[in-house]
């Protein structure tokens, strides 16, 4: 919180000493100089209103810590922390989950960063982003991320596809009798390894000329075989 506030200080005071360079160039004390006087207590109304709206917005978050965090992410820090880049916050979710969460100055906080492309997915990917979500890049489980989040529609129609085909893995893991819940799989990649494998099976649908398999057929050519190919029925009763 104090590292945001000293940037928008010196952000501030930049712009000053910009201003005057620009005015001493045309005069001293005369009116050029009242400007300045205006410019400068109109800077200092405004920092203070932002800098309201920061505050406000900090102590409505129950749980984050600095992006600079490192080790166990078990015990959050009380909110009084906020990231390096002034734009992001490092949010414990739960026990077991933690990610990034973006940060502007409309009071809201976003789960994908501009610009975020989603990766290219087999069955075993997506099951592991969408409990475990892009663990280098500390994006939030896929599962958690609203569509009011995505940056454009084709984002929605992908998180959209992934929660039809997310919602095939339950359903095949509840016919094996092995499904646990969301939260049980959340934040934990080794339950979700043991889930994809109790169910991949379901989903290697015979193609022409081989078998599709995980490792080369993407999420949404199984929802794709699944839905339309094969008439919304699993592999293993084809």
């Amino acid at each position: 919180m104090q590292g945001m506030k000293q940037e928008f200080h010196n952000t501030k005071l930049i712009l000053i000493a910009e201003f005057k360079r620009a005015l001493d160039e045309r005069s001293i004390r005369g009116a050029g100089f009242l400007n300045m006087k205006t410019i400068v207590e109109k800077l200092d109304d405004i920092e203070g209103k932002v800098l309201q709206m920061i505050d406000s917005r900090i102590m409505m978050e129950t749980d984050f810590v600095s992006t600079s965090a490192v080790g166990n992410v078990t015990v959050p820090s009380p909110p009084t922390a906020v990231a390096n880049e002034s734009t992001t916050i490092f949010y414990c979710h739960n026990a077991t989950t933690a990610f990034n969460r973006y940060f502007n100055l409309s009071e809201t906080t976003w789960k994908l960063p501009k610009g975020y492309v989603f990766p290219s997915m087999g069955l075993y990917s997506l099951v592991v982003f969408w409990f475990c979500g892009d663990l280098p890049k500390r994006i939030s489980p896929f599962m958690l991320i609203p569509r009011k989040d995505c940056e454009n529609d084709a984002q929605k129609c992908l998180v959209s596809k992934m929660k039809s085909t997310m919602e095939l893995v339950e359903v095949a893991a509840k016919k094996k009798a092995m499904w646990k819940s969301n939260n049980y799989y959340l934040g934990n990649v080794q339950r979700c390894k043991q889930l994809f494998e109790g169910v991949n099976l379901m989903f290697c649908y015979p193609g022409v000329s081989h078998v599709w398999r995980h490792e080369e057929c993407s999420y949404l050519t199984i929802l794709d075989l699944y839905n339309k190919k094969n008439g919304k029925k699993f592999a293993n009763k084809i």
